[in-house]
């Protein structure tokens, strides 16, 4: 199998250009997922199916228990509008999105074309998803489906995402809420003195902003947009944010919150009407094994340590891996290629490492399957 990479770098290659030209923003995968579905079917396996959440899935050798879950997602951060022009550069390639996650999901469409091919029969199930929502507000809702389709049949999780110099053995929750402001408005200088909604808002904001969270929980907050108004000589009727919490502790988001609400309450005053909806929810970490969880996070430090001399560092982010560590399943997750930029118009990834980014898979699946 090792020399299957080899033998089918160009067929990467193009895999990869066709995919960083596809438009694949969250709660928009559609196009995305049609083409890799066509794709697998091209290179051999049956039980492959686009699930209720949009994510494509590949059962050609999942078992009614304990399967590994491996994963890489559709989406990418930006909207549809954003320029997609792949831009070469020897062997770097810069995209909007081609490290998180378009070069991580070719991956995975190469080690399922190396099973069918290799005509692999591994002793441990396995069930492959290329799955929707984990971006932004798309609160992880592909995996949740794939939680809730597959319940009790998933031992493990491994998700491929971002690149190869980390790996991800502990999650870190969110809460997201879209908050509103909204009052009668008026003229700039005839009704002065009427209560304007930007003003209100940014007060909210002001406040939520000197909130000091417990200590050692790792949390933080951050307002990523606003807008509101018409004109610069008109009382805003109405302004509206997207405010976040995150943390690695449970306790620490429920104390975030009720802050928030606290605010809210006080700001209260009338002739402001004000509405707070969650808009995201990412759970924490639940109880899981920590012998199981050692096990895996080894196998793929070691995996990644062997194919590209590199020994990824331990961290944590707020990934897909979120849902079934929740859960109490061991998940990892882990880049395979050199790059950077993530969440930036000028994201690059360096293509000469894909290779040994795919046998570093392979190597961490084999670790896992026992033998493919």
């Amino acid at each position: 199998m090792k020399d299957f990479f080899e033998q089918n770098a160009q067929e990467a290659l193009r895999c990869l250009e066709a995919l960083c030209a596809i438009p694949s923003p969250s709660h928009a995968e559609e196009v995305r997922a049609r083409w890799c579905a066509q794709t697998l079917r091209q290179y051999g396996a049956r039980q492959v199916s686009i699930d209720g959440a949009g994510s494509v899935v590949c059962a050609d050798w999942a078992r009614e228990r304990n399967n590994v879950l491996v994963m890489a997602h559709l989406d990418t951060v930006f909207d549809s509008g954003t320029d997609l022009t792949l831009r070469k550069d020897g062997g770097i390639w810069r995209c909007t999105g081609i490290g998180d996650d378009t070069v991580n999901v070719v991956a995975v469409l190469l080690l399922i074309k190396a099973m069918l091919e290799k005509g692999a029969r591994p002793e441990r199930g396995v069930l492959f998803a290329l799955n929707t929502g984990e971006e932004g507000l798309g609160n992880l809702k592909g995996c949740r489906q794939l939680m809730r389709d597959w319940a009790g049949r998933v031992g493990e999780v491994i998700s491929f995402d971002l690149y190869r110099d980390e790996v991800y053995t502990d999650c870190i929750g969110s809460k997201r809420y879209r908050i509103s402001a909204s009052c009668e408005g008026g003229h700039s200088f005839h009704d002065f003195g009427r209560p304007n909604a930007i003003a209100a808002l940014c007060g909210i904001l002001t406040e939520l902003y000197e909130y000091r969270p417990e200590p050692g929980t790792d949390t933080t907050y951050n307002v990523g947009t606003m807008r509101g108004g018409s004109s610069v000589n008109v009382i805003a009727r109405d302004a509206q944010c997207l405010w976040e919490f995150r943390s690695r502790d449970g306790g620490a988001l429920a104390a975030a919150d009720a802050h928030l609400q606290a605010v809210l309450d006080r700001r209260r005053r009338e002739g402001v009407t004000l509405r707070c909806e969650v808009v995201g929810e990412r759970p924490c970490r639940g109880e899981v094994d920590a012998a199981r969880m050692q096990s895996l996070a080894a196998d793929c430090e070691e995996a990644i340590f062997e194919e590209t001399g590199v020994r990824a560092k331990r961290a944590a982010a707020s990934t897909d891996c979120n849902v079934p560590l929740s859960l109490g399943i061991p998940a990892v997750c882990c880049g395979l290629v050199r790059g950077g930029g993530a969440h930036t118009l000028g994201e690059w990834i360096d293509v000469d490492t894909l290779m040994d980014g795919c046998r570093a898979a392979e190597n961490l699946l084999k670790r896992r399957l026992k033998s493919i």
